[in-house]
């Protein structure tokens, strides 16, 4: 079985209800469950008769929009592996992930195919389609809708979804997600972010729209450059929430803020937010609203982990917070197993028995590193490249290691801390460890005003950094956090991605 087949369902049961809308030069369209699983059929059919076999891999570079969607789930249906670079990497970093893969096939807009003059790589495939426009040596993707899906057999191990990521140190890591692997993280994705079929949800990020459609939701994909979700266009995003009455949301906290700041907040009644630390004073501002804030913890290799509504907190847990107990994300997932381990980080763990990893396990309320397991959790990187320091195996269990630091309170809800790497140097006196994302959620919380910081060592000093003015008594509030001083800077350097994560290493840079 995989992910197509729960589309199959749907046509069936909700043929006329819309699948996804999108927006072209600011117009909608749309398509129904109908109509895709039609046009999906004809997509699989088109890519067998071109020569593709089950398992032969198709790089894809296209904006989200339908017939990204259209081709990702024929080449599903098909059997195919699609391979997802973002092409904002440098097109060294294309040219490296395309000779990973050896792929057979190229997908991409009009414009995306510009992409191969200037990487050898990609000029290397016979087989090109594009969805626009007029491209040489590349055939328009347009299949004829059929009835009739391929008659195939598909197993559930090969690979259906490759996605390419820099990794720390720059090199290609790719995340290789089987039909089995998509199906169970649909059913914890499902569960989670409490899907029903026939909601209406905004999308944001790509991943989501694949659970949306496996649950029989409406996706309408946000009109606004999703490639930067810290500059959406809020009034824009607020007239489409009207017009088609979008109720849910999943998207970065970038995204969220931006509408917040642009006074553009829609009718939503459910959001999940995550791919980057969520502070309190957002969630407030979402609680105040009148929408149902939930904080959902994930990362590419395990999404979800753990999730945590907003309203559920208490005010016990908000003076936790402010002293520096980090940021509450509520109790792992159904499927999900975790662990806190002694802090590991950068030591290979990938083969340990089962009294090695108890030997290492901590017990609640104490911190270290964060490790999970469960179907929905990857088993391992493509060729097993990046599997040493990210990987532990147990008979047949594998555990991913995250590398998020985080502490289990008494009720069994996890906190994070911030990542491993950057934990902060001891100073005399302390007695526990201290990461970044203790400092920043308490002087969030303390000073509400305060859009972005950060917390780093810096030339052997421990250092918060403040984007924009520092408020007043900040430093008095956080005495137990130590800092050798409070510095302000114009703009605190955050990841593409999510416009969310601070970048450290290149604050360091900044700092000089």
């Amino acid at each position: 079985m995989n992910l197509t087949q729960h589309l199959t369902r749907h046509a069936a049961e909700r043929p006329d209800q819309a699948a996804i809308i999108d927006y072209v030069s600011g117009r909608p369209r749309s398509i129904s469950f109908g109509d895709l699983e039609q046009q999906v059929n004809g997509g699989a059919e088109a890519l067998l008769r071109s020569g593709l076999r089950s398992g032969d891999r198709v790089v894809v570079f296209h904006p989200i929009a339908i017939e990204l969607y259209v081709f990702l789930l024929a080449a599903m249906r098909a059997n195919l592996a699609v391979v997802l670079i973002d092409p904002a990497n440098g097109r060294d970093f294309v040219n490296r992930c395309v000779h990973r893969v050896m792929p057979s096939a190229f997908f991409g807009s009009g414009k995306a195919h510009l992409l191969r003059i200037g990487c050898p790589a990609l000029r290397t495939i016979r087989r090109n389609w594009h969805s626009s426009g007029v491209v040489p040596f590349s055939k328009r993707w347009k299949p004829s809708p059929s009835n009739q899906a391929p008659t195939l057999n598909t197993p559930g191990t090969p690979p259906a979804l490759i996605t390419f990521t820099s990794g720390g140190t720059g090199e290609p890591k790719a995340a290789s997600r089987t039909h089995d692997f998509l199906l169970a993280q649909h059913r914890e994705l499902s569960t989670a972010l409490e899907h029903e079929a026939g909601a209406v949800e905004l999308v944001t990020l790509p991943v989501f729209t694949l659970a949306n459609l496996a649950s029989g939701m409406t996706s309408v994909i946000a009109n606004t450059d999703l490639r930067h979700p810290g500059a959406a266009d809020a009034a824009a995003i607020a007239k489409q929430c009207e017009r088609h009455a979008i109720t849910r949301c999943v998207a970065s906290p970038a995204f969220f803020q931006r509408l917040i700041a642009s006074d553009c907040w829609p009718g939503f009644q459910h959001i999940h937010t995550g791919g980057a630390p969520v502070f309190p004073p957002l969630l407030d501002a979402i609680a105040e609203r009148g929408t149902d804030a939930w904080v959902v913890y994930g990362s590419t290799e395990a999404e979800p982990i753990s999730d945590q509504q907003w309203s559920t907190v208490s005010k016990a847990d908000r003076e936790r917070i402010t002293n520096g107990y980090g940021i509450p994300v509520g109790r792992p997932s159904a499927g999900t197993e975790l662990r806190i381990l002694i802090d590991q980080t950068g030591t290979p763990l990938i083969d340990l028995t089962p009294e090695e990893l108890d030997r290492l396990t901590l017990a609640p309320g104490h911190c270290g590193e964060i490790i999970v397991s469960g179907d929905h959790v990857l088993s391992g990187y493509l060729d097993r490249h990046g599997d040493d320091l990210n990987k532990i195996h147990i008979g047949s269990t594998t555990w991913h290691r995250t590398g998020d630091a985080g502490i289990i309170d008494e009720s069994g809800r996890l906190w994070l801390r911030g990542r491993c790497s950057a934990l902060l140097e001891d100073k005399p006196g302390e007695t526990d460890v201290l990461y970044p994302f203790q400092i920043e959620a308490a002087a969030h919380t303390l000073a509400p005003q305060i859009t972005r910081c950060a917390a780093i060592d810096h030339n052997s000093q421990r250092l918060l950094i403040i984007e924009g003015t520092i408020p007043e008594n900040l430093e008095q509030q956080l005495a137990w956090a130590k800092l050798d001083a409070i510095r302000s800077r114009p703009k605190i350097p955050v990841d593409k991605r999510h416009n969310a994560k601070i970048d450290y290493p290149r604050l360091v840079e900044v700092l000089g």
